[in-house]
């Protein structure tokens, strides 16, 4: 019996070459019988090639989405679906679907209030923005014996300090 295997691979990667997510593979083994002539010392196919394992149609595949994160060629968000059929010929294929970081991503700072552990009002979180997978640097400037307000209500005595924030 004779065998061909087919193999439909799609790796996802981020642009800087690190894996995204594992490895998709769809196979389609075929087989198909022949006879030997121990005289001439040739083999001749019979029949046609049949599909012993896997399937003959690779399924669609829909490409996961990372928050923070495109892909590289949008058109990759769905990995078509194949007919491969009896087409033992059919050539084995790599699909590589690239992810790119966002550039416009946010990043939301809240201050929390160490003595009771909740978090101060929502209008004195600070938003900034920046790119993906990039460490990103915020500068805080908070005036000694300032007062925050949000939503009518004072927030004072809150000092900063570089390892941590304490109410006084």
């Amino acid at each position: 019996m004779l065998k061909k295997t087919t193999t439909r691979t799609i790796t996802y990667t981020f642009s800087n070459g690190v894996a995204a997510g594992a490895t998709h593979t769809d196979t389609v083994t075929y087989a198909r019988a022949f006879t030997y002539d121990e005289v001439t010392k040739t083999a001749t196919a019979t029949g046609d090639w049949q599909v012993i394992s896997g399937t003959a149609d690779f399924l669609a595949v829909y490409s996961p989405l990372g928050a923070g994160y495109h892909l590289q060629d949008s058109n990759q968000s769905i990995i078509s679906e194949e007919t491969i059929g009896s087409d033992a010929d059919a050539k084995n294929e790599t699909i590589d679907v690239i992810y790119e970081p966002n550039t416009d991503t946010p990043a939301t700072i809240t201050f929390f209030d160490d003595t009771t552990g909740q978090a101060l009002a929502e209008e004195t979180s600070l938003t900034s923005r920046g790119t993906t997978g990039e460490q990103a640097s915020v500068t805080i400037v908070i005036p000694q014996n300032c007062a925050w307000y949000a939503n009518g209500q004072q927030y004072q005595g809150y000092r900063w300090c570089p390892d941590l924030c304490w109410h006084v």
